[in-house]
């Protein structure tokens, strides 16, 4: 039988209710305690974090459509045109500024990288590059946000590959000895084919042309998972791997080897921290729903995963830390927090939408939550 976390319910709404700004009720601090000046003024990541918790919780249904309404607008308010930026992209412009804060150090680390860039051919990543993967990042996550409660009546977005050869070009692009990184980039492009384009022939065209590329350049025939070349860790391949079912989720294509996947998984000794635990579950629940296979073997590696997650969770307080003992404390290359012993909001929703899963895998029937479509 599992072992539910008591009041989880509660205490987390009551976890997110403190973390409310006092000027602004759809917009939340990280954490508590450990706040420092840069993460504080973020905006936009935050919030989307706040309402998926409360999809999940199945507490937004109770919002009445007055701050229904004013929390979508609130994310819309955070589409841009801006000349330097790609158009229609949902842009934090708190996030900009602090993420563009150089250091005398980090000007000096920079300038290296573009030299080594320039005369070696090196494959760093400049700060600019870096930033528009979080910027689209942001923009994807924003766009799952909305969708996630039926909301879509933001400015489309024009400006990424949707032509066969710019997809090509693009994909190219990626280095996929390396697929958790890779990986997102092929969902956060997965997802804008799949939301934004309006002519449904060539979005079904196009969302078949990536799935010919996950099968014929990527899919490892004994893993299951997607890569180039073995990555160098178990962690790399199995969130890779979760990073491509959730681009498979928005394609609406079946996962192709999800009973390999599980053998994967299951063989490997589960990872403590808040991407690591979520991406395990996320690819375990996937893959089982797909085929039925190994039910037994799964529960009996969630018990394992329950006792890491119940670690993280503080019954106290009433929200999970990203990781054992310490709160997250960077987003997107911004430090957001002091990395104190308390939970925090992206761990918490890493957390709940993991617990979430294995609840659903052992009480079935027992519709207590919502299971969240990244």
């Amino acid at each position: 039988m599992f072992k539910e976390i008591k009041n989880i319910n509660f205490a987390t709404i009551q976890f997110l209710n403190k973390l409310k700004k006092p000027t602004n009720e759809f917009s939340f601090f990280p954490v508590l305690s450990g706040n420092i000046n840069s993460g504080s003024k973020l905006n936009l990541g935050f919030s989307t974090y706040g309402l998926k918790i409360l999809h999940i919780l199945k507490e937004w249904d109770n919002l009445d459509d007055i701050n229904k309404n004013n929390w979508i607008n609130y994310l819309y308010s955070f589409q841009f045109k801006l000349n330097e930026y790609p158009k229609n992209y949902f842009l934090d412009l708190n996030y900009l500024y602090e993420f563009n804060k150089f250091s005398l150090k980090s000007i000096s680390k920079e300038s290296a990288k573009i030299i080594l860039n320039k005369t070696l051919s090196s494959n760093y990543k400049i700060k600019k590059i870096i930033l528009n993967q979080n910027i689209l990042a942001e923009t994807k996550q924003t766009i799952s946000t909305l969708h996630t409660v039926g909301a879509n009546e933001y400015c489309k977005i024009t400006d990424f590959p949707s032509s066969k050869q710019k997809i090509n070009e693009f994909l190219d692009s990626l280095n996929w000895e390396t697929p958790w990184s890779a990986g997102a980039q092929f969902s956060n492009l997965a997802l804008l084919i799949s939301t934004q384009l309006t002519n449904e022939i060539n979005k079904v065209e196009l969302q078949s042309y990536l799935n010919e590329f996950l099968v014929s350049e990527l899919l490892d025939s004994q893993s299951g998972a997607y890569f180039k070349n073995q990555p160098n860790s178990i962690r790399e391949t199995i969130n890779g791997a979760m990073k491509i079912i959730t681009s498979l989720d928005w394609l609406n294509i079946k996962i192709h080897e999800p009973e390999k996947l599980i053998d994967y998984c299951i063989k490997n000794d589960p990872i403590s921290e808040g991407c690591d635990v979520l991406d395990t579950v996320y690819v375990l629940y996937k893959c089982f729903k797909a085929s039925n296979y190994k039910e037994k073997e799964i529960k009996k590696y969630f018990d394992k995963l329950y006792n890491k997650i119940l670690e993280h969770f503080h019954q106290d307080i009433g929200g999970f830390s990203y990781f054992t003992h310490s709160s997250q404390d960077y987003y997107y290359g911004v430090k957001i927090s002091k990395k104190l012993d308390e939970p925090d909001i992206h761990g918490t929703l890493l957390f709940l939408w993991g617990y979430t899963m294995m609840y659903d895998m052992f009480e079935v029937g027992q519709e207590k939550f919502n299971i969240l479509v990244p």
